[in-house]
């Protein structure tokens, strides 16, 4: 997901909490480990995988049985992500065609000579 110095376990430290995340966001409903997953891939499907990632996806993906349904409230989350990541696209698009530097403390400081 982001370039990581070093190999192994510190690479997946981002993946890690991606799934951390995708968990809390479960637990305010009890969802399974299959709708965590599912969660879990609405949150990074956007993202490029590193090789070590892309391995560490395969063995959860392979892990879960996806026989159950979704339920409703896991189903509302992912659109409602989706959703999100719509508008956060837009306003990223949007401040690019304008010109608009995203981090405003980031500007150079006007000179006033």
């Amino acid at each position: 997901m982001t370039a990581a110095a070093g190999g192994g376990r510190a690479d997946l430290k981002e993946f890690e909490l991606v799934y951390q995340f995708a968990t809390n966001i479960s637990l305010e409903y009890n969802a399974t480990d299959s709708e965590i997953f599912k969660i879990f891939e609405t949150l990074i499907e956007n993202y490029t995988l590193r090789e070590e990632e892309k391995q560490e996806y395969q063995k959860f993906k392979n892990h879960y049985t996806f026989t159950e349904s979704l339920s409703e409230k896991t189903i509302n989350v992912i659109n409602y992500l989706h959703y999100l990541n719509k508008m956060l696209n837009f306003e990223e698009n949007a401040r690019r065609r304008a010109n608009i530097n995203p981090d405003p403390d980031s500007q150079e400081p006007e000179c006033n000579n």
